[in-house]
């Protein structure tokens, strides 16, 4: 469906003065297009493919009748043509940099933040499809709601920590991924995957209107603790969009280790970042569940808070059916992002117990 290509709500919402014509335009094909070059002689058109040039050019213009021709300055130019490279055959992977896309790579300061995906998609785009396969296969529920929200995956590389992985309503459907640490595998794209597809399946969903909050969904709120880079203040409309991700990968995680899909140290590794998700649960919940005088939650409607107990029921489920081993699982050297090379030192022996 055209209103739900991402390239379309990226041009619509884009600083820069875009031509949204090209998000639709393999849907007639009606008129000539005029496209730009990106710094690898190529553009690309939504849900059509990838137009590689031999040379550098300019006003490129792309025709079509019967065939694709593309023309500079009136002249044919040679070209080759690649199709969408598919994740389980239902989500595409952008393996090229689409400079509509680069001006949402920035840090906390709004400052551009360079970053590598060329490379970074075919490094690891047998990881991701790998992850992709398992959700399919085990969890395959979440999995239909994830076929009717997510478009397009892009990955991307930035070991600065400037920017992490994550979903803009800005270009709503598609999922950028930091593949920061060498060491990535299937197991991390099964968690991050379910982590930046849930910020969009949310997105979907309050977009509906649905009444779940009593006050501003932008109100901050945060543990009344030292402040740290895990207890920043956040919007409370954030932390309910995070309580959701955390479900999303708790259900996912559960479901491999119900069907013995890892063994050794891709197991060990799931149920390292499996903890480190149930803790950052625990204290989002706590955050989300102070009462006023009359017992009543503060922050939501009953709506909102059949939601909330929706959440923990997922939550409480995998602790009891796991606890035994991940009340023995040490996370306190933890960064901000997962490292299951910190996670070695604090746990060195694989954990196989059922």
């Amino acid at each position: 469906m055209i209103y739900l290509e991402p390239l379309l709500f990226a041009s619509l919402t884009s600083k820069n003065n875009v031509d949204h014509r090209i998000s639709y335009w393999n849907y007639n094909k009606e008129r000539e297009l005029k496209v730009e070059l990106n710094k690898l002689n190529n553009f690309y058109i939504p849900n059509l493919g990838w137009f590689y040039l031999d040379i550098s050019c300019l006003d490129v213009t792309l025709k079509y009748n019967i065939c694709f021709e593309v023309f500079s300055e009136m002249k044919k130019v040679n070209f080759k043509f690649e199709s969408p490279i598919l994740i389980s055959e239902k989500f595409e992977l952008l393996i090229h940099p689409i400079d509509l896309l680069g001006e949402n790579f920035f840090d906390e300061f709004g400052k551009d933040v360079p970053v590598e995906i060329t490379n970074c998609a075919i490094r690891f785009q047998k990881y991701l499809e790998k992850g992709v396969r398992i959700i399919e296969e085990f969890n395959p529920v979440w999995f239909e709601t994830l076929s009717r929200h997510l478009k397009k995956i892009v990955l991307f590389e930035d070991k600065s920590g400037k920017r992490n992985s994550f979903a803009t309503q800005s270009v709503h459907g598609c999922i950028f991924l930091n593949c920061e640490q060498d060491n990535y595998n299937e197991v991390f794209f099964i968690e991050d995957v379910a982590h930046q597809s849930g910020h969009v399946i949310f997105n979907a969903f309050l977009a509906s209107d649905v009444q779940i909050f009593k006050v501003d969904k932008d109100l901050d709120i945060y543990l009344d603790i030292e402040k740290n880079e895990f207890n920043e203040p956040r919007a409370i409309y954030v932390v309910m969009h995070a309580m959701y991700t955390y479900e999303c990968i708790i259900s996912c995680f559960q479901k491999c280790l119900e069907n013995n899909v890892f063994t050794d140290h891709k197991r060990h590794e799931l149920i390292g970042r499996l903890t480190y998700t149930l803790h950052k649960f625990i204290r989002d919940y706590k955050l989300l569940t102070k009462k006023n005088s009359d017992g009543d939650n503060l922050y939501f409607t009953e709506y909102g808070e059949e939601i909330l107990n929706w959440f923990n029921e997922t939550f409480e489920n995998c602790i009891n059916e796991y606890n035994n081993i991940i009340k023995f699982t040490d996370i306190t050297n933890q960064p901000y992002n997962f490292s299951y090379e910190e996670f070695l030192k604090l746990n060195p022996n694989f954990l196989n117990e059922n």
